[in-house]
């Protein structure tokens, strides 16, 4: 608990999604930052492997809560694949990429495959096979009425299909 990540609210616990969402954005403007906000990627980057759950990836908080394991779920482990995706070699971010690729077909969101989609084709791996899963989200779920969900997917599609995506360090 003395590692910083970040929080969903001020002076409160560091959560696996902000964490991994900052320090996405961080990475992304690494050359403006300044000695301390680098700083900062080092200490996240060891909250995200910290916190990774036993059989590979990442649930919303801690991996082990009361000595129970908790399980990891797809779109927390996606944004942190996403953030930790120039730190491939390190074993959590190894076993939490295997996860994912087993994982995501019983994801049902359409967010969380957009996530899944966009992490795998950062980490170059096969994401096509995605693309069929998000007409059966979109029955399941109806996340077309949802504009942010909707966007998500476009991206995710769009990267599956070769385009740069912004996700991508």
């Amino acid at each position: 608990n003395r590692l910083r990540g970040w929080p969903w609210q001020p002076g409160t616990f560091s959560w696996t999604e902000p964490t991994s969402w900052c320090l996405l954005a961080f990475k992304r403007a690494r050359g403006r930052l300044s000695d301390a906000e680098r700083a900062r990627i080092g200490e996240a980057e060891a909250v995200l492997v910290d916190r990774s759950c036993r059989p590979g990836g990442w649930n919303v908080g801690n991996s082990n809560v009361l000595g129970q394991n908790l399980p990891p779920q797809v779109p927390t482990t996606a944004i942190a694949v996403l953030a930790l995706q120039d730190r491939a070699t390190l074993p959590p971010v190894r076993a939490a990429l295997a996860w994912l690729q087993q994982a995501w077909p019983r994801e049902p969101s359409g967010f969380g495959l957009s996530l899944a989609a966009l992490a795998l084709v950062a980490m170059r791996q096969p994401a096509g096979q995605l693309a069929p899963a998000f007409v059966l989200a979109e029955e399941r779920s109806g996340y077309l009425g949802n504009q942010c969900v909707m966007a998500m997917a476009a991206v995710a599609l769009e990267a599956i299909d070769g385009a740069p995506s912004v996700f991508t360090l």
